[in-house]
């Protein structure tokens, strides 16, 4: 079965950095061709629910909060996209479908 675990990663200051909605979370994607624009697509959208997942998402009018939260997405997608690279999985069209 194809999977990978994508893991919420600290990037900044404890005090600015939101609270891990969970430690880490498997994406499977056994079932997609990820050779094909449409299964590269849907990867991508699993990466950044997955990075919903791993990340928990501060109030919007605490903007130190927010900013943390997007470092802590970009963080988990990237440890997501490092995970598939080391499988050979050409990652370049998942990550254009998550930008």
């Amino acid at each position: 079965m194809k999977k990978f675990a994508i893991i919420a990663a600290v990037a900044a200051a404890v005090a600015a950095v939101p609270a891990a909605a969970q430690e880490s979370t498997q994406i499977y994607f056994g079932d997609l061709d990820v050779a094909s624009a449409t299964g590269a697509h849907v990867l991508g959208e699993r990466l950044e629910a997955g990075a919903a997942t791993v990340c928990a998402r501060p109030d919007t009018r605490d903007l130190k909060g927010m900013a943390a939260w997007q470092e802590c997405k970009n963080a988990a997608i990237t440890s997501g996209v490092e995970q598939l690279a080391s499988q050979g999985i050409n990652v370049n069209a998942a990550l254009a479908s998550v930008k």
